[in-house]
C-alpha cells in the first residue's frame, strides 16, 4: 500500500489475485493436499490466501499506511486464467517437449540433468495438476465450473474513498 500514490488524480488502481477456494468440495483432503504440493514446489511458493481475507486486506483502513480503500470493482477471470496455463497435452508430461530434432532432444536431456525443478515441473504436467486447480484439463471452455481449488480475481481499488 505505501508504493501507492495516494494523492493520485484517480485514486484507483488494478490489482489482481489467485485465492484458495474455501469452499471446494475437496478442500485439504488428500488429493487437494497432492496437488498443492505438486503446484507449490512446481512455482517455488507456497500459499494461497483466501478470498474473504483478500477482500479484508484490500477493503479496510491499512494501519501502517493510514489510507483507506474501497473495491469497486471485482471479476472472476479464472476461465481467463486457465486458458493462459493450457499446455500441449501430446507433450512428455504436458511439458511441451517436441522431439523433432537433435537440438530439441539435447534441450531435453540438458533440462533433464542440469534444471533442478525439471522433476517438480514433470509430477506438476503428468499428474494433471497444471489445470486441476482451474476445474480439470478440458480442452473446451468450462467457465460454468466453479467447484475449484483456485479462484483468480481482477479488480480496481479505489483509495481514500469517503
Amino acid at each position: 500500500m505505501n508504493l501507492i500514490d495516494a494523492d493520485s488524480k484517480s485514486r484507483r488502481y488494478l490489482n489482481s489475485y489467485m485465492t484458495s477456494n474455501t469452499t471446494y468440495s475437496k478442500y485439504q483432503t488428500a488429493e487437494w493436499y497432492y496437488h498443492i504440493y505438486l503446484l507449490c514446489s512446481t512455482f517455488g511458493y507456497g500459499f494461497y490466501n483466501s478470498d474473504e481475507n483478500m477482500m479484508k486486506i484490500y477493503s479496510a483502513n491499512n494501519p501502517i499506511s493510514g489510507v483507506m480503500s474501497t473495491i469497486v470493482k471485482k471479476r472472476d477471470y479464472t476461465e481467463d486464467y486457465r486458458w493462459i496455463a493450457v499446455r500441449n497435452k501430446n507433450s512428455l508430461g504436458y511439458c511441451n517437449y517436441n522431439f523433432r530434432t537433435s537440438q530439441q532432444v539435447l534441450q531435453f536431456i540438458g533440462d533433464l540433468f542440469t534444471d533442478s525443478g525439471w522433476w517438480a515441473r514433470f509430477l506438476y504436467g503428468a499428474s494433471n495438476t497444471w489445470l486441476w486447480q482451474f476445474g480439470g484439463t478440458s480442452q473446451v471452455p468450462i467457465p460454468e465450473v466453479t467447484d475449484t481449488p483456485i479462484r483468480s480475481y481482477i479488480y480496481v481499488t479505489e483509495i481514500n474513498k469517503t
